[in-house]
Order: structure tokens, then sequence, then C-alpha cells
């Protein structure tokens, strides 16, 4: 489910990403589960929630969609 609405209100967005963390050197997989404010909530496999600006542009942070 992808449901996407710009502006200042949260939208619920269920789908599959994985983010890379330089500092760990690692790849680790979650879900978007919302989007507020240019913003994204991502809810990894471990069950922990953090919040990350997921784009195109520079200084974003690196991420995949996955199947």
């Amino acid at each position: 489910v992808i449901t996407w609405l710009h502006g200042a209100h949260a939208t619920r967005v269920l789908f599959q990403v994985r983010l890379y963390w330089a500092g760990d050197r690692k790849w680790y997989a979650g879900r978007v589960v919302s989007f507020s404010r240019g913003v994204h909530r991502l809810q990894y496999d471990d069950g922990i929630n953090k919040w990350h600006r997921l784009g195109e542009g520079l200084g974003e942070e690196r991420w995949e969609l996955l199947p």
C-alpha cells in the first residue's frame, strides 16, 4: 500500500526498503510506515523505529526499495 500526500499531514505508506548505515558499513531492512514533513518513519526488522529523509538529492540517505 502506497498512498502519498504532500504537505504537513502524515501519510500511511507501507513498503519494504533497506537503508545503508555508513557508520556500520551495513544495510538494514525495514518498512516505511509513515511520512510527514519530508521525512519517512522506518520500522526496522528488529522493531526499532527511526525517522529518515529518503530522497534522490545530494546529502540524502542511501536506500533501496525491496521487492
